[in-house]
This record gives C-alpha cells, sequence and structure tokens, in this order.
C-alpha cells in the first residue's frame, strides 16, 4: 500500500536526522568553522576542556592527568595564579620540585614585565627588619602597596634576608661577585675577583643571575642613595652609624646561586604583583672603638667595642616588624677580651632598653651638644628639649632621665656608658598617599 503524503514526509525527516547525526560524529572536523559551536556541534564543543577545568577535573591534554592535590599545594605556597599552577605541573609531569623551579624562573620573568609598569605606583605600606651580631646591627625597609603583601611570608622573610645582607656587606664579607658566608674576611684573590664584579655590574648597569645552566639579566634601575634616619652623639666621630647606599646593597648577592637583592625584589614583584621599594638601609657599628674617659686632664683614650640594642614593633618576631629601632651603645673602659661575660650581658640589656625607649618616644638627637651642632650644620629647626633622648623621661621609669639611668648603671660597673648613636624606622612614614578621586 503506498503511503499518505504526510508519512513519507516524516520518515524522510528521520532518516534525514540519522544521516545528519552520523555525519556529525565521522566528519565533524569537516564542518564549517561557523557550525562547529552551534546546536549541531555541540558533543564536540562539550568535549574540549580549558587548562583550569582541566584542572578542577584532574583532567588535563596529552593523557596526561594533573594531580589535584600537587596543583592545590602549589597554589597555596606559590601564590602564583591557578592556571600557571597548572602549566608548571604540567610541563614537569606532576613533579612538584621541577614544577616549584618553573614557576620560580616564571615569576622572576612576570616581575621584570611588571616593574616598569608599576614604578609610578605608590608603595606606603611595608615592613621594618633588622640583623645584629653583637656590635653591629642593620635596620633596612622594604615598602609595598598594601597590607596583606606586607604580611606575606615571602615578603617578610625577603626583607630579613635583605637586613643580613646588609650587616654583611657592611661588614665586607658578601661583595658583588663573591659569596661566602662562613668566613669574615674573604682572601685577595677573591676580594679582587669581587671588585672587578661590581665594576663590570656598575658600568653595565646589569647584574647576571644564574638561573638552572641559563643566566637571566636583571637590569638595575637608576638608584638613589637610602634615606636614612641615623643620629649620632657628640662623641661619634668614628663611622659608628651609617646608611648603606642602595646602589651597593641591590647588586650584592643574596644567595649562592647568584640571585643579588634586586634579583629578589625582582621575584617577589612576580609573585605578589605588587611595586615594591627598598626605601632605605642603616647599620650601627661599634665593633672597634675609641672611648675617651671625658674627664679634663685625666682623658686616657681606650679601645674596644660597644654593644647594640635593637627593638621592633608589630611583627611576627623579633627580627621584623612595621616599626623598629637600633642603638649603639659604648663604655669608658671599653669592652675587651677581659670584660666579663655578666658584665656584656647587662650591657647589652641596657642597649636594648634604650631602643624600646627610642621606638616609643621618638627622639631626633642623642644630647644637647649634637642637636645644637646639627641645628648649626644642617640648618634645621632647633631640636625641642623633649626630643632629645638624655633629656627624656625614661620609657621604663619615668622618674628617672635617660642621662641618668646611664650614669646609675655605669656606677654600678664602674664604667661611663655612652650612647653612640640611634636610628629608626617606621614603614611608609612620611610618604605620602594620593587621596582617591571623589573622597573628601
Amino acid at each position: 500500500m503506498l503511503r499518505s503524503s504526510p508519512q513519507l514526509f516524516s520518515l524522510g525527516l528521520r532518516r534525514a536526522c540519522a544521516s545528519a547525526t552520523v555525519t556529525t560524529r565521522v566528519a565533524a572536523s569537516a564542518l564549517p568553522a561557523f557550525l562547529s559551536t552551534s546546536a549541531v556541534g555541540h558533543s564536540a564543543a562539550a568535549s574540549s576542556t580549558s587548562p583550569a577545568a582541566a584542572a578542577a577535573t584532574g583532567t588535563a591534554t596529552g593523557g596526561l592527568k594533573v594531580d589535584k592535590e600537587l596543583l592545590q599545594r602549589l597554589r597555596k605556597e606559590s601564590t602564583l595564579p591557578f592556571n600557571l599552577c597548572h602549566e608548571a605541573l604540567l610541563k614537569n609531569n606532576n613533579d612538584y620540585t621541577l614544577a616549584s623551579t618553573w614557576l620560580e624562573k616564571r615569576a622572576t620573568e612576570i616581575g621584570r614585565a611588571k616593574m616598569e609598569k608599576l614604578k609610578d605606583r605608590v608603595a606606603a605600606q611595608g615592613i621594618v627588619a633588622v640583623c645584629a651580631h653583637e656590635a653591629t646591627a642593620a635596620v633596612i625597609e622594604l615598602n609595598c602597596e598594601t597590607d596583606f603583601v606586607a604580611r606575606n611570608p615571602l615578603f617578610v622573610n625577603t626583607a630579613k634576608e635583605i637586613a643580613a645582607n646588609a650587616l654583611q656587606v657592611h661588614a665586607g664579607q658578601i661583595r658583588a661577585g663573591a659569596y661566602d658566608p662562613s668566613s669574615t674576611a674573604m682572601s685577595k684573590a677573591v676580594a679582587d675577583a669581587a671588585d672587578k664584579a661590581r665594576s663590570d655590574a656598575q658600568a653595565s648597569r646589569a647584574v647576571g643571575v644564574a638561573t638552572g645552566t641559563a643566566a637571566v639579566v636583571s637590569p638595575l634601575p637608576q638608584i638613589k642613595s637610602s634615606a636614612t634616619s641615623v643620629h649620632k652623639g657628640e662623641a661619634s666621630t668614628d663611622g659608628s652609624a651609617t646608611g648603606i647606599p642602595l646602589n651597593q646593597l641591590l647588586p650584592s648577592l643574596i644567595s649562592e646561586h647568584g640571585q643579588t637583592v634586586f634579583d629578589r625584589l625582582v621575584h617577589v614583584v612576580g609573585r605578589m604583583g605588587e611595586k615594591v621599594d627598598l626605601r632605605s638601609a642603616s647599620v650601627l657599628d661599634v665593633s672597634h672603638v675609641t672611648v675617651s674617659s671625658g674627664i679634663p686632664g685625666e682623658d686616657k683614650p681606650l679601645t674596644g667595642r660597644g654593644v647594640v640594642g635593637v627593638y621592633t614593633h608589630g611583627g611576627e618576631d623579633s627580627l621584623c616588624g612595621a616599626k623598629a629601632s637600633a642603638v649603639a651603645l659604648v663604655s669608658y673602659p671599653p669592652i675587651t677580651s677581659a670584660t666579663p661575660a655578666d658584665t656584656v650581658k647587662e650591657l647589652s640589656k641596657i642597649a636594648h632598653g634604650l631602643a624600646v625607649h627610642v621606638l616609643a618616644h621618638a627622639p631626633t638627637a642623642v644630647e644637647k651638644v649634637s642637636a645644637e651642632r646639627a641645628t648649626l650644620k644642617d640648618d634645621v629647626t632647633q631640636v625641642a628639649a623633649d626630643a632629645i633622648l638624655l633629656e627624656q623621661p625614661y620609657f621604663y621609669d619615668t622618674s628617672k632621665k635617660v642621662q641618668q639611668v646611664l650614669e646609675e648603671a655605669g656606677k654600678r660597673f664602674e664604667m661611663r656608658l655612652i650612647v653612640r648613636s640611634f636610628t629608626r624606622m617606621v614603614a611608609g612614614e612620611g610618604i605620602e598617599v594620593p587621596r582617591a578621586s571623589g573622597l573628601s
């Protein structure tokens, strides 16, 4: 029996649809590009997976599955974007160590590209880090844009390492082109090589940092001298306090792998995505001093060393904080190998107490004479009496001035105690932050 026209039409339509389905499965690649994402090609489009989606499901192209636990760990520890962590594991067959190394290099590349873009931003947050050893202390200020980054372990640890580097640069243990943290004095051959490497680096305005078998060159920016906040006493005539020029600190080596301080900052920028600025670095050093008795007609200068006290506030430990201070204290007679260990310990405690006082009361001069001298030399306004350290009520006993506390302690140890110098730093202090538009 012949079928009616509607029946024939329905049968033809079903056969046509079936044929279209087979064609789509067998030759989807032959379809025009605009049809590949249409309703006909939905099944093909759904089968493709983006890197981020593949990471979320544990799948990847080429048959390799990215380990989800490693991916989460890498993302958390590196703080780098999810897709970069996925790519690192994918390129390194889920080898966590190799993936981490790949990310380190990638972060440096990102940091170099970002530094120029971020140069005009204001970095008013940050941290102050200290490093002290016996009679020497370094204090540095490292700035960033947000408090979130200022509290990040990578940023904090970088600040601590730079403080240690500043101390070692000052002592001559680390110099551009050589690295020997175990020795306090380098051989002449190594020192000469270091001087040549530093001269070459300054001439080319670039420092090479070894990364695996390749050398990554990080050009140094035009560097200004560090902003220092060191205050010296009347007796400070032997360089007991000084600012470390940033053009010496930035190219100094911070690791045995050839990475400089500047390279480390580039890496932090790549990881954190914010402007990072090493604002200042100061060193107090009373490891070799000549001290006078201060008694007219009976002055017999003696040589020895002093002690330093450091204090930080608002940080996770004693090595860093939102603010920090350091005080260099000497005595007459000065400390020598014959000085009892208990006496040295007590003098160190006094220096620490003075550092706490300096941070709390923010003096701007050690004594009246040094304040007047600074006024004449720098043409600054007269230092107020309450800003002179020795004239201030002592932090731990406000019934006594600092000068009286030192005199009483000196009598106990049969010594004359003298504050040689001090420094005080507050992260972001004095940096003007532009007011957001539209805000009053």
